[in-house]
């Protein structure tokens, strides 16, 4: 009995000699992004999230192999992304006191988008510029993506798009392959602010950017109808303008408006309008009669009835 009572003590003694086995935790980390999709060569703050307590974990953080920090509590860093089409991988370790271990791993993939804007406004032949928006039009916004992966660029048309116009996201203009949104102007407001995010369909690589888009008033250029050539659109008419032949035609342009078949043309002279002897309200014919000589302010008014914003006024002087 004596041999047996001493081999069951010798199986107890080592378990408590040498105390419990506390199995080992494994810390969970989490990397979030702010912005949470970059752009090239911009700065981009990483954070390491994880349930531990504070003092007690060590951090460390390498990008491409290469370890950047290191220490207790480096729960965040700071890091330039590289240019478009570039990967930096970015890891970080979680080491506590009773060793457990966490990884995480995080993928900077820079892209950008353009935003091209323009309303659906009238502008006149040879125009370099673009048809602006007033309270009365639609504008129509095109997001241009820039977005690469490995040496190819990912085609507009495969990507989501999320669009947002004062920060409200507008579903049904929103989804797969939505590149161009048309919108009213926003209520009460000088100006419209769109943003549009675009990204693959697994969310991994985006881009997001924002406009604001300014309203305008039309206007109304004054040009010289020459007999043969027609409007001079090359030259508007100096604010000093002197009659160059007996008889001087000119035409109103309208900028801006939604129909320039749709506002009408009242022409002033020395303020007083006058009428118009020709059925193109918007040329008006000055004859020079006599041999006096003088200068008279000639100035012209479009308007379109029941609107709000399509009304503009331009001027000159003209002198015999």
């Amino acid at each position: 009995m004596a041999k047996i009572f001493a081999l069951l003590l010798l199986c107890i003694v080592p378990a408590s000699a040498f105390g419990a086995v506390v199995p080992t935790i494994s810390l969970r980390p989490v990397i979030s992004a702010n912005p949470s999709y970059q752009t090239p060569n911009a700065s981009v703050v990483l954070t390491a999230i994880a349930k531990v307590p504070k003092g007690e974990v060590t951090y460390t953080w390498t990008v491409d192999d290469v370890e950047i920090a290191r220490g207790i509590d480096i729960d965040k860093i700071t890091l330039t992304a590289g240019a478009g089409g570039s990967t930096k991988v970015v890891r970080v370790f979680l080491v506590d006191a009773q060793g457990a271990e966490g990884e995480a791993l995080y993928l900077i993939r820079p892209g950008s988008v353009d935003l091209v804007w323009e309303g659906n406004t009238y502008i006149p032949p040879l125009y370099a510029g673009k048809a602006l928006p007033t309270g009365d039009s639609m504008i129509q916004v095109q997001a241009l993506p820039h977005i690469e992966i490995g040496s190819g660029r990912v085609p507009k048309n495969s990507l989501v798009y999320t669009w947002e116009v004062e920060g409200q996201k507008l579903e049904a203009a929103s989804g797969f392959g939505k590149s161009v949104l048309r919108i009213k102007p926003t209520k009460l407001k000088y100006q419209t602010r769109v943003s549009v995010t675009a990204s693959t369909p697994d969310g991994t690589i985006g881009a997001r950017a924002s406009a604001t888009i300014p309203l305008y008033n039309p206007v109304v250029v004054i040009y010289e109808e020459k007999p043969l050539s027609g409007t001079w659109y090359t030259q508007a008419t100096p604010a000093m303008t002197t009659l160059s032949a007996d008889e001087v035609a000119f035409r109103a342009i309208p900028y801006f408006v939604l129909d320039p078949k749709s506002v009408s043309f009242v022409w002033t002279l020395s303020g007083e309008p006058f009428e118009i002897d020709t059925p193109d309200r918007s040329i008006a014919v000055f004859r020079k009669t006599g041999e006096g000589a003088g200068e008279y302010p000639v100035g012209v008014t479009i308007e379109k009835r029941d609107s709000l914003f399509e009304r503009a006024s331009s001027r000159f002087v003209l002198s015999f």
